[in-house]
């Protein structure tokens, strides 16, 4: 897969600090499929990780006026707060880019809230956004503790966990998509490789 047209895109459209994230992000998210699914075709997850993030720079404001322009579907919250429209941007500009697998678009979707629909290659990309090594709220041992657990619906159901107890300390809750994504693992269910 040739990356040299997306990667001219995002190196004259976002900050060096995004771009390191997103290469950081690309090469997680393509090593949690080689260790949890080798079979799987783990080149879609470095072009995920690289793209997740295409549109995270863009205004709020540029953000749900792309999304409504486009039809770009959404869920009440990210239109509450129309920052969290970057993932669906993103994936609806990688497909307006090049012709991409839909378990690409989906991963890069719902890498922000998380879905039952993301799939195993969601799963990873979701993953890898929270532990890239240069995240600065997971410490390497936290990293290292997240990295034994036995499968991605276990390390998903444990960053979920991190993340309503980020949000329960400032008031908030998790976003409905994503409790329903915490029930689907808790229920012992598994991803799509689809």
């Amino acid at each position: 897969m040739d990356f040299i047209q997306l990667e001219e895109y995002l190196a004259e459209n976002l900050s060096q600090s995004r771009l390191k994230h997103l290469y950081s992000t690309a090469k997680e998210t393509q090593a949690l499929l080689e260790r949890y699914l080798p079979d799987f075709p783990s080149q879609e997850g470095y072009l995920a990780g690289l793209w997740h993030d295409a549109a995270r720079e863009w205004a709020p404001k540029e953000l749900l006026s792309y999304s409504l322009e486009h039809n770009v579907e959404a869920e009440e919250l990210e239109l509450t707060y129309p920052h969290l429209l970057h993932g669906a941007v993103a994936a609806h500009l990688l497909e307006e880019l090049i012709p991409v697998e839909e378990r690409v678009l989906k991963a890069i979707r719902w890498h922000t809230l998380g879905n039952v629909e993301m799939g195993a290659l969601g799963a990873a990309l979701y993953i890898a956004d929270y532990i890239e090594p240069r995240r600065r709220f997971v410490d390497p041992a936290e990293r290292q503790d997240l990295l034994e657990s036995d499968s991605l619906e276990e390390l998903c159901l444990q960053i979920i966990g991190r993340h309503k107890e980020y949000l329960e300390q400032r008031g908030r809750s998790l976003a409905e998509t994503t409790v329903e994504l915490a029930q689907f693992l808790k229920e012992g269910r598994s991803f799509s490789y689809a």
